[in-house]
């Protein structure tokens, strides 16, 4: 086999070692006259040869005292002993044994003008050239170093390795790319202030563009900047380092100004009618806006800047079941976050019975229907500010109750829930439709025809029946109050009264489904000197077996008798005092109704008040 016929590994460039096929044979060279190489497996190359080989970087294969030339003999190859700079043969690279160093650039600096001075390492003897200018790699062995000066240097530069061919002259081996452009580096965010502060490196007497600054770059190279106005989200801050009026570089930063994101919750409340609050957390210093519908803002609220919560409280909707809202932040006019809520306010209120259109009598009226556990129902008529009857809705969603007495005639009865988170819901029906209200009657006093001073005086007379009254005078201050009208229209009220001045009374009734009328005045003079039975009234009745005072008036100086209709004496008579009072107290015995006559005798006249009907009470 000739040594062209396999492929050999070569030492790398500038390093001593073996020559080696894939079978492991090594190439050798005796030490003494024969000038040929030879090859044997590695294990048998004689100790006395050479076989230590140097692969040189302009190619030349060498050992210690021989070159390897060009000349050859079809099987061998041949060794010459002198003059090594000019033998033929020598490797051409990169390929598989030829291991020449690649190019690095190690550092690079620029000077106070922004020179950029450039250096690396390559194989000695080899060239490097970048930006328009070349330099020969220092040193030997396998690494040597290189220095370039560089006055205009772009941002990226490309630095080529050129290494010299015996056949083809000098021929780019390797190449790299070294980046000096300018940086810039991100620092601080302020979310508060939309701001970013950036520091960064370019090179000494360059300027820097940004937005509308300009920044002029010292001779230590570096610089600061901070950027305003940023918007929400990503910002892009370009940087651009110009050198005499051409742009060399440039580099981004993105600064990021975070939205807190929103959350939204609802609660009902344990106190009775309070709304529902919504809580959360949110952006700080944001606006949240509740909407219902597409542009109807319910309820706001703005993050707390420092804990970034929120709260507000919901108007209730007024009707029962799921209430739907929209809740979003605002953060400087811009929506940022939007959610939905679903808030389940229960069953509203309903009236199944009567139905609507009922008929109904007068008197109290039964009404049963449906709600939200545990809320409060009352009932009312339509327009009308008083009350029919209340009830609390029961565990099983059931109401009852039965109203004051109504009259007969039309109401629109209204059923009003207050139930969880102060949500009002109302059903009304109609009983009785079509039928006429009914008309108030005047007040009148009926009895007696004035009052007597200083003594408790019982006053009757006629109004509208089942209407309460407030009796006043004529600046408003009460004289009776709650005097109720029976259903035949009759009233009374006892009241003393003092003074001779007729008293002008005003009557206010108000009837059951809330209707009032006011009417007066009404003239109650005090009444005429005479002699009266004044208390007790003979419908008061008595206790049997025990006394009763009998009072009145009559003439001062007057013999006053107490009899029973057929004469019999009942009490011993008695003088009315200097002011016209008398009283006389007797026993009442028995069960018997009395009939009794009071006579007033008075300088030989009589006078007689009759005084029957005096039953027992019980």
């Amino acid at each position: 086999m000739a040594i062209a016929d396999t492929s050999w590994s070569f030492p790398a460039v500038g390093e001593t070692g073996q020559i080696r096929s894939a079978d492991g044979s090594c190439l050798y060279a005796n030490t003494n006259s024969d000038t040929r190489i030879r090859y044997a497996p590695c294990a048998a190359v004689p100790p006395t040869s050479e076989s230590s080989w140097t692969v040189q970087p302009d190619g030349r294969v060498e050992s210690a005292s021989y070159v390897m030339t060009n000349r050859s003999s079809g099987t061998y190859l041949f060794l010459g002993r002198s003059d090594k700079a000019k033998a033929g043969l020598r490797l051409v690279g990169p390929h598989t044994g030829l291991g020449l160093t690649g190019v690095t650039a190690a550092s690079s600096s620029f000077d106070a003008a922004g020179v950029l001075t450039l250096s690396g390492t390559a194989t000695p003897g080899s060239q490097i050239r970048a930006g328009g200018e070349t330099a020969v790699v220092q040193g030997s062995g396998r690494s040597g170093t290189w220095t370039l000066r560089l006055p205009d240097a772009p941002g990226q530069i490309e630095v080529q390795q050129w290494v010299s061919t015996p056949s083809a002259g000098w021929q780019r081996y390797d190449t790299t790319t070294v980046d000096i452009g300018m940086t810039a580096q991100l620092v601080s965010v302020d979310e508060q202030s939309r701001s970013a502060t950036v520091t960064g490196t370019a090179r000494p007497g360059s300027t820097v563009a940004v937005d509308d600054a300009r920044l002029d770059i010292g001779a230590e190279g570096t610089f600061s900047y901070t950027a305003h106005g940023l918007v929400l989200g990503s910002n892009t801050i370009r940087f651009d380092e110009t050198v005499r009026g051409t742009v060399r570089s440039s580099a981004t930063v993105e600064a990021v100004i975070d939205v807190a994101a929103l959350t939204a919750h609802s609660r009902f409340e344990a106190a009775a009618g309070a709304p529902v609050t919504l809580f959360g957390q949110g952006n700080p210093g944001a606006m949240v806006e509740v909407m219902a519908g597409p542009a109807t803002v319910v309820a706001s609220a703005t993050v707390d800047a420092a804990t970034g919560a929120w709260s507000t409280s919901l108007p209730a909707p007024g009707a029962g079941g799921v209430y739907s809202v929209r809740v979003h932040q605002m953060v400087d006019g811009e929506s940022k976050g939007d959610l939905q809520l679903d808030i389940d306010y229960g069953s509203p209120v309903a009236i199944s019975s009567p139905s609507h259109g009922s008929i109904v009598g007068a008197g109290p009226v039964h009404l049963e229907g449906t709600g939200l556990a545990g809320s409060s129902i009352t009932v009312g008529e339509k327009g009308s500010a008083g009350m029919l009857g209340s009830a609390t809705v029961t565990g099983n969603g059931t109401w009852a109750l039965t109203t004051s007495s109504l009259e007969k005639r039309e109401y629109v009865l209204v059923a009003t829930q207050l139930g969880r988170g102060a949500n009002t819901t109302t059903h009304s029906i109609t009983v009785n439709p079509g039928e006429a209200p009914t008309p108030f009657v005047d007040a009148a006093v009926t009895s007696p025809d004035g009052f007597v001073a200083g003594w408790v005086n019982r006053v009757s007379g006629t109004a509208t029946p089942g209407a309460t009254m407030t009796i006043t005078n004529p600046w408003g201050t009460p004289i009776a109050r709650h005097v109720a009208v029976d259903t035949f229209g009759n009233w009374t009220f006892e009241r003393a009264f003092s003074g001779e001045s007729t008293i002008r009374l005003h009557f206010t009734q108000t009837l059951p489904d809330g209707r009032s009328k006011t009417t007066g005045p009404v003239d109650f003079p005090p009444a005429p000197k005479a002699f009266r039975v004044m208390s007790p009234a003979p419908s008061d009745g008595f206790v049997p077996n025990t006394v009763v005072t009998f009072s009145g008036t009559a003439e001062p100086g007057s013999t006053i008798g107490m009899t029973n209709k057929w004469g019999v004496v009942l009490a011993k008579p008695v003088i009315t005092d200097e002011k016209g009072r008398w009283s006389i107290a007797r026993k009442m015995t028995g069960t018997s109704t009395y009939h009794i006559d009071f006579t007033e005798t008075d300088h030989g006249t009589s006078t007689t008040v009759k005084f029957y009907g005096f039953a027992p009470r019980g």
